[in-house]
């Protein structure tokens, strides 16, 4: 094994520390919710598939394609489906490493828009698929990899409810139903553990694209929000003014506006209602690699998210070289000698 790649020694872990403790999905109890029968005993078949009797290679190339509520059900089958389907060395491996992800997919119940190759790449692959920094999390509503800065902040990782999408964007019921979507695990979640009802919840960029193709571009959709913002806004100043008559617009406003829901960011338990924490699988040493935080960036101050990036060994090692190593729990590089001269007279 590559000595960059080899697990971090004593001391070099004690420069690191465990992600931030934010509950997202995966800190659900999902092993309770899902049950995976991949584990479970099965007797021998006695009956074949029909004309789905191929060779191994051919069906696991046929099954690699397929969406996972798809292969589940193939699964279900006969006993020789049960064999095939455990046996595709795509699956095994997620069971293996990350068998969370599988169940955070079954239980928000998007397993129609992910197949299993398209889940074992992204486990495959350790990088945010927006900044290309080290990603620890899944964003199992469209399955994409990201890291914790960019679906904490970022719009498109902000899933907009269902009535949002229909009375803001104006989308109709046939162009929801087409939109990748998820049914929401009742629970806590972010660091302060807020609690969370059930909630129908849309993948925010398929909706903006679903609402361009709608109205034409952005600026018309833009533009039939504030409409229907208005709308609103003005139905509520003149229920207000039935209950107090003596109210001024401005106060009204200003007491609507207040009540309207904002981005909390890392706070918002939305943006936490489709991440579940996963392992980079590296295909080569067959070790599934988690994250962790650099210490002495814990106090960062630059301004930018080197708090919030996470690393695996390698990564980790390259960020030493990169700013310095750690005394005292901060980063210090090694000061160049300075070049004396003559003695001032």
């Amino acid at each position: 094994m590559d000595e960059r790649n080899s697990p971090l020694t004593k001391s070099e872990l004690a420069f690191t520390y465990p992600p931030y403790p934010s509950d997202n999905l995966g800190h659900l109890e999902l092993d309770k919710l899902v049950r995976l029968s991949y584990h479970r005993l099965c007797k021998e078949p006695k009956h074949d598939l029909g004309v789905l009797d191929l060779p191994v290679e051919t069906l696991n190339m046929i099954m690699g394609h397929l969406d996972l509520r798809s292969l589940m059900s193939l699964q279900r089958v006969n006993r020789r489906a049960f064999h095939m389907v455990n046996a595709m060395p795509e699956l095994g491996a997620i069971m293996e490493y990350s068998p969370n992800a599988l169940r955070a997919i079954f239980a928000i119940k998007t397993g129609r828009f992910i197949t299993c190759r398209m889940l074992f790449a992204k486990l495959c692959s350790y990088q945010c698929e927006t900044c290309s920094e080290f990603a620890g999390y899944l964003y199992v509503l469209t399955c994409k990899r990201v890291c914790y800065h960019c679906f904490t902040s970022l719009p498109k990782y902000l899933p907009v409810l269902r009535s949002d999408a229909r009375e803001r964007i104006g989308l109709p019921a046939d162009i929801i139903k087409q939109i990748p979507q998820m049914k929401s695990v009742p629970g806590r979640y972010t660091a302060l553990h807020r609690r969370r009802p059930r909630r129908t919840l849309m993948d925010a960029t398929a909706v903006r694209e679903a609402g361009i193709a709608l109205h034409g571009n952005a600026r018309a959709v833009e533009c039939y929000s504030k409409k229907v913002a208005a709308e609103k806004l003005e139905a509520y100043r003149v229920s207000r003014r039935k209950l107090e008559p003596d109210l001024v617009d401005h106060n009204i406003d200003r007491e609507y506006s207040f009540n309207l829901p904002r981005d909390e960011y890392y706070f918002n338990p939305r943006r936490f209602m489709a991440i579940v924490s996963v392992p980079f699988i590296d295909i080569q040493d067959r070790r599934a690699h988690w994250g962790f935080h650099c210490l002495a960036c814990l106090t960062d101050v630059k301004g930018i998210k080197s708090s919030d990036r996470q690393y695996i060994a390698s990564l980790f090692r390259d960020h030493l070289q990169e700013d310095g190593e750690i005394i005292r729990e901060k980063h210090f590089t090694k000061p160049v000698a300075k070049i004396q001269g003559p003695n001032p007279p």
